[in-house]
């Protein structure tokens, strides 16, 4: 059934995210990589005001308001230290909570919703017929492809690899 393989593959990727996290210390989750690029703090914020726009498509309570969602949108300004922003104990605890939510949300989907078809101004690319399925899909790569970089980058902090 696609709604579990979907809540599978979003379970998968928030625990190779909190192990990739697991010793990051707030002020290393602040630091931007020497090559340029978004820092740890930004890249979990990311994916947790992602999570909140598929609650929102999913009829959820989204995690962040308004104004504590901002900084991690998609193209904001690179996080540096010192800046207005959420901790990353705060962001853990965000991670934490709504991944399991999301997970129950997905695997209540029915077949039918999940073929549903989505306003193509929603999806990310140019589909016909969009439909909630493939959406989930598509964050789901976007989730792992950021939990990746969160390997990376805690490699680049000094840390030992915790996936192997």
């Amino acid at each position: 059934m696609l709604s579990e393989s979907l809540a599978l593959g979003f379970g998968m990727a928030h625990y190779t995210l909190v192990k990739n996290l697991e010793g990051i210390t707030p002020e290393e989750a602040m630091k931007p990589p020497e090559a340029g690029g978004n820092c740890i703090n930004w890249v979990a914020g990311h994916i947790l005001a992602c999570r909140d726009i598929i609650s929102k498509q999913l009829g959820k309570e989204p995690h962040f308001g308004e104004e504590e969602g901002r900084p991690y949108r998609r193209g904001s300004a690179p996080l540096e230290p010192g800046a207005a922003c959420v901790d990353l104990p705060g962001l853990l605890e965000g991670l934490n909570r709504t991944s399991a939510a999301l997970a129950d949300t997905i695997k209540s989907l029915e077949e039918e919703t999940l073929a549903d078809t989505l306003n193509p101004s929603v999806f990310p690319l140019p589909v016909e017929k969009p439909t909630l399925g493939a959406w989930l899909t598509l964050f789901l790569f976007h989730e792992c492809y950021h939990a990746g970089q969160v390997g990376i980058l805690r490699r680049l902090a000094g840390k030992a690899a915790v996936l192997k």
